[in-house]
């Protein structure tokens, strides 16, 4: 097998692979442009490039030049790219040559590194190219700088506007408006002429662009700036050019360390010594938000974290998270709520998500996006939105560029030129602006390297790979399944970084189930909770359901996985999870919950607590865990109502005698119009389950069991308001005497919970029930409607012909087919599924009622009291039904509190029901207050 490898790799030997761009729609650029491919091909390499349409040099001209266009690039020992390489590309025991963005450990691409040593890929980053004095050979940086500074100037132009003021950056264009760089600058110069007569507005001058670094980034953006009338200071001088500075000139603020952080020792502060602040981070504090940002208007910063006071400043100087923030969200709103804050708009190009600008985000923007805005964003962190409007002066379609606004008070980004706040610009591609130019570029400096690569045997060991110059040996991450020895650190980083994210990073809340209820659910905690405080995962089986709520929902995460079968993939989600909210079916709680044990992690469900769930008790509560549950309608709602009730009660002298509770999710009654008097919001199969349950209740002091398939033997006429229902008990509700704190005072003489259908739903169960057709102990090999009757039913039993007739009206013909291999009860489920679901337009409702009545603890008077709640739905499908609201709400009201636990007094440790009488307060106003969800009541006393 050796000996076969070593063959294949040696006629692989001098075959170079380009391949096309896929991270995302923008990136134009290549490695290669057609004359280094020419120049290759006189050196004697073949060259392997994949097609692609969207590449700023075309296919042709690469065939021109010598290129085989080809998809597959298994040929190639050395493939080059611009950015990232999805999995699902990788080929294995290949040389790539990328911009990996793995150096820093960063989150996003260690699946992408983990498949990359599972291959044996031998990985270098042109990032890690470096010369005899450690200076980086290749990159785009200067291209970075260049598009990134012309791209804050017109975005400054519109935020300055936006402000009221007319000002001279309004006459140029963003950076993929013009067809080169000269182009540009020579808009610039324009522009330069209009701030030299006119100067900018006096509200804003003197305007002062703060820089960060002295890399090829801010090389580049130093290069635009000084295409206009400026002038250098110091930051000793600021002071003097902000009482005094001419508005016609712009000044630009070079930044050194020094002007950032300071050694927290006053005895060490003579002099800034760089090497002891890169060893030793920890000992500095961060000085720019108090002496820097008060003065500047812009920040121009290629670390990966800045904000600051006035417009600009660029940063080109590295940062992880053991050093300290360039700014800090609390830093930016003590900053703006001075009200003399200058800044005005921020261009982080580093574009680390709470990076070294802390309010540099991805997923908290994202949600904004609504139908006719497009978000160009890169490694998830947005730049602007693109709208597309009518141009009334050209009389044309065109599009405008947004660029988000950050709020630091409201902590929120928001795309609105005239909103409160400060200007923020970032993305990590801004080179793509100007794909030619840079390609070329980036082409000229990395060809030269290409022979040695297309050489070079991967499959010596690390040590022994001397055919390689030491700038591309020490610029190799991964090889032979390993990290070599320079990047070992990247383990020991990305620990740190997982570790340090779940300190600083906001709450992660892992939503487990994709189904009816989540589309509700996920709204309702938007309306909840600040969407940018929290970032959500959905976890389902589903692919195209979770494809829907991402589109329905920017910036959610959505993961495939079943949790029935996959481990593995649900203790990695819920291992990054804050609080995990199963909306699984309450048969699979018990999965989720032992891993949220497992993991310290706090949990919600809709559902009641099951016994298995209540053994996790004192597990949970020794770990200062909340495992909340019953937090939907019923159970939920009602358990709020019923603590609010119970709680009034006793406080004005009364003990409860007689409780009972109806709660039903059916059909508006125009919609009822089948046999059932019912349609399934829900699964059908929980319905019909549900109606084989046995029951228990109290009756006049007499407990009333009643067995499992019984249930239309203790029917109770209902009313509420003009509607007319038919009740049933539901469960066990003789339990709920404790629960509820009701048989304190042995004063109880009734109580039953109950669910409500429509006349004619009983019926229908008896005639599925006497036709064998809710049976889950046998399996049915039938095909269609008729075929599922006739072979679970007693033969020549009169049923067959009424359940078929029943099906009939419920628009289930006899030759419509069903599963196989299933049990009756699931078949019939099937059949039901689509045949009694909502149409277009109609619409379900909730209705909800509790009655109690109590006596006098002196014996003398009684009470009753009585609550309806009543909620319809909106028109199917376009708004949520009532069902789903009714238990999503709950739910993200739930995950609300248990987000803020510590600050939540009402909220107990352990498996919990929400029948603490504050924390059912909590519940009903939030309700009331955010889904205008309440009940009316009456009391009649006497």
């Amino acid at each position: 097998m050796r000996v076969t490898n070593t063959l294949l790799q040696l006629s692989r030997r001098g075959v170079v692979g380009v391949r096309r761009e896929t991270k995302n729609r923008w990136e134009r650029r290549t490695p290669l442009v057609p004359k280094h491919v020419r120049k290759l091909k006189r050196m004697g390499f073949r060259v392997l490039v994949q097609p692609s349409t969207m590449r700023v040099f075309t296919n042709e001209q690469y065939l021109r030049a010598g290129a085989e266009l080809v998809e597959d690039l298994t040929p190639a020992n050395v493939i080059l790219g611009v950015k990232e390489v999805p999995i699902s590309e990788l080929l294995p025991d290949k040389t790539y040559v990328c911009f990996s963005h793995t150096m820093k450990a960063q989150e996003s691409n260690m699946p992408m590194l983990d498949d990359i040593l599972k291959k044996n890929i031998r990985l270098i980053d042109y990032e890690c190219m470096l010369d005899a004095n450690n200076k980086r050979v290749i990159g785009f940086g200067k291209f970075a700088g260049i598009a990134g500074m012309i791209d804050l100037l017109r975005g400054l132009g519109d935020r300055l506007l936006g402000l009221g003021y007319s000002n001279p950056f309004l006459g140029m264009g963003y950076m993929d408006y013009y067809h080169s760089v000269a182009a540009a600058k020579t808009a610039l110069q324009l522009v330069g002429n209009n701030i030299t007569i006119n100067g900018v507005p006096k509200a804003v001058a003197p305007m002062i662009f703060g820089f960060t670094g002295n890399g090829n980034v801010t090389q580049g953006a130093l290069e635009i700036f000084e295409q206009l009338p400026h002038e250098y200071i110091s930051s000793k001088d600021l002071e003097l050019v902000i009482a005094s500075g001419d508005p016609s000139t712009l000044y630009g603020l070079k930044l050194e360390r020094s002007d950032l952080v300071q050694h927290k020792d006053p005895a060490h502060r003579a002099s800034f010594d760089q090497n002891h602040y890169s060893k030793h981070p920890h000992e500095y504090e961060p000085i720019f938000h108090e002496r820097i940002a008060p003065y500047i208007s812009a920040l121009y910063e290629c670390t990966r974290s800045t904000q600051a006071c006035l417009i600009l400043q660029a940063n080109g100087m590295y940062w992880d998270s053991r050093f300290p923030r360039l700014l800090t969200c609390d830093q930016m709103k003590s900053l703006h709520q001075t009200g003399t804050s200058r800044l005005i708009a921020i261009a982080d190009i580093s574009a680390d998500p709470y990076g070294s600008i802390e309010f540099t985000r991805g997923n908290d923007l994202q949600f904004l996006t609504n139908v006719g805005i497009n978000l160009l964003s890169c490694s998830g962190v947005i730049l602007y939105k693109i709208v597309l409007t009518f141009d009334h002066i050209a009389g044309s379609l065109r599009y405008v560029k947004y660029s988000p606004v950050y709020n630091p008070v409201a902590d929120e980004h928001v795309f609105d030129w005239e909103a409160d706040g400060v200007l923020l610009g970032s993305v990590d591609n801004l080179p793509a602006e100007i794909p030619v130019e840079a390609s070329i570029h980036f082409g000229d400096l990395l060809v030269k390297y290409i022979p040695e690569l297309a050489r070079s045997d991967m499959s010596l060991p690390f040590d022994k790979q001397i055919d390689l110059s030491p700038t591309l040996q020490n610029a190799i991450i991964t090889n032979h399944g390993r990290l070599t020895p320079r990047f070992e650190y990247i383990q020991d980083l990305r620990q740190h970084n997982l570790e340090e994210a779940r300190k600083t990073a906001p709450p992660h809340v892992v939503v487990l189930g994709s189904g009816l209820v989540c589309p509700s659910f996920l709204q309702s905690l938007r309306t909840a909770v600040n969407a940018s405080m929290i970032n959500v995962t959905v976890v389902g089986a589903d692919s195209r359901e979770l494809q829907r709520l991402a589109d329905e929902f920017k910036g959610l995460n959505t993961v495939l996985c079943d949790v029935t079968n996959d481990d593995t993939g649900l203790r990695n989600v819920i291992e990054t999870a804050t609080v995990v909210v199963s909306l699984l079916p309450a048969s699979l709680h018990l999965i989720p919950a032992q891993l949220c044990l497992e993991h310290g992690k706090d949990m919600v469900t809709t559902s009641y607590v099951s016994d298995d769930m209540e053994k996790y008790h004192i597990e949970a509560a020794s770990q200062n865990l909340v495992f909340l549950n019953e937090c939907g309608l019923d159970p939920g709602i009602d358990h709020f109502k019923a603590m609010d009730i119970i709680d009034r009660l006793h406080a004005t002298g009364y003990d409860v005698t007689d409780y009972t509770s109806w709660c039903g999710g059916l059909p508006a009654l125009h919609c009822a119009n089948n046999p059932l008097g019912y349609k399934f919001s829900w699964s059908p199969r929980g319905v019909l389950v549900a109606a084989k349950n046995a029951a228990r209740y109290r009756h006049d002091g007499e407990i009333v069991n009643v067995p499992s398939g019984s249930l239309p033997e203790h029917i109770h006429d209902v009313q509420v308001g003009r509607m007319n229902f038919l009740g049933t008990p539901n469960r066990d509700s003789v339990k709920y005497e404790s629960i509820y704190g009701l048989n304190e005072a042995s004063q109880l003489k009734s109580i039953l919970r109950g669910t409500l259908r429509f006349t004619g739903f009983w019926d229908a169960i008896q005639a599925f029930a006497n036709a064998g057709l809710l049976r889950e102990d046998i399996i049915t090999q039938a095909t269609s409607a008729a075929e599922l009757v006739s072979e679970t039913a007693p033969k020549n039993d009169p049923s067959v012909a009424e359940v078929l007739d029943i099906l009939k009206e419920c628009g289930v013909a006899p030759d419509d087919s069903c599963p196989q291999h299933v049990s009756p009860l699931d078949a019939l489920s099937a059949l039901l599924t689509s045949a009694l679901k909502f149409q277009r337009g109609e619409r379900d409702m909730i209705v909800l009622t509790h009655s109690f009545t109590g006596i006098n603890k002196t014996g003398q008077g009684q009470i009753s009291m009585d609550a309806e709640l009543v909620y319809m739905g909106g028109s199917y499908p376009i708004s949520p039904s009532a069902m789903a609201t009714t238990v999503g709400a709950p739910a993200a009201l739930a995950t609300k509190f248990v987000l803020a636990k510590d600050n939540c007094p009402a909220l107990g440790r352990g498996i919990l029901r929400p029948t603490n009488v504050e924390l059912s307060r909590l519940f009903l106003k939030d309700l009331d207050k955010y889904f205008n969800i309440s009940f009316k009541e009456r009391v009649i006393r006497s």
